[in-house]
């Protein structure tokens, strides 16, 4: 491993989220960047979900580890998450935006951002860079994981505590295929009866390394502690049915 990664021929890239959308956990990056000391790799970091989430500013897992974003060879993210808005960003080093510049122009000038989108994004920029937005996210991310670590479910929070995309899981397994049946049924109660629409993870028969079927909830800096308080009380009600 060590001699392919220093063969100067081989361009080696470690892709990476900063916070994972199928598991709610956060990427180690101070080990990360204790490797790439060590061994002559680059990086790029998908912060979609990480980015006006983790961090001091808002600005994501490098700014969560205080890490210098110069040591990152590239990072890119979503638009249609933390910002509200479509399409995604990519940003970098110089000599990797100037290249993309001129490999992707065709791309860029065929489908960029309608004016108003640009404009929603931008306001989406200046209310995370507002401590009291992300305040109130970490409030309600705090007060619902150290709730439902007190639960005594069939199913447990695997997520990181300070990550507002929960993922329940059973205690217990059995196999992939039942358990999907059984939290689709889940899901499907809580919006008959409790009118919540939550979703559960879904993955395609190709992939190789698949994540436990899990019920997924996504917390943000609306909802109140009368919304949260509802929906632990729904889900208390529908896994004592089990």
């Amino acid at each position: 491993m060590k001699k392919l990664l220093q063969n100067k021929k081989k361009r080696v890239w470690l892709i990476i989220e900063g916070l994972y959308t199928n598991y709610g956990d956060i990427a180690p990056l101070k080990e990360i960047m204790t490797l790439k000391e060590e061994f002559p790799f680059r990086i790029m970091i998908d912060d979609s979900l990480g980015i006006g989430v983790l961090g001091n500013s808002g600005l994501g897992v490098i700014d969560h580890f205080g890490i210098d974003h110069k040591e990152i060879e590239i990072i890119v993210g979503s638009l249609g998450t933390s910002f509200g808005g479509v399409g995604g960003f990519a940003c970098g080093e110089h000599n990797i935006v100037d290249h993309m510049r001129l490999n992707c122009t065709g791309y860029v000038f065929s489908a960029s951002l309608p004016p108003y989108i640009s404009a929603a994004c931008i306001k989406s920029i200046d209310l995370i860079r507002t401590e009291n937005q992300r305040e109130l996210l970490r409030r309600n991310c705090e007060y619902f994981h150290e709730t439902v670590a007190m639960k005594n479910w069939p199913m447990v929070n695997r997520s990181d505590p300070l990550s507002p995309v929960v993922h329940l899981e059973f205690i217990n397994q059995t196999s992939p295929k039942h358990d999907q049946r059984i939290i689709s049924q889940l899901v499907d109660k809580l919006f008959d009866e409790f009118n919540l629409v939550l979703s559960h993870s879904g993955y395609l028969t190709l992939e190789k390394h698949s994540p436990s079927p899990s019920i997924r909830i996504l917390l943000n800096a609306l909802h109140t502690q009368d919304d949260l308080d509802t929906l632990i009380s729904s889900l208390d009600t529908v896994f004592s049915s089990l």
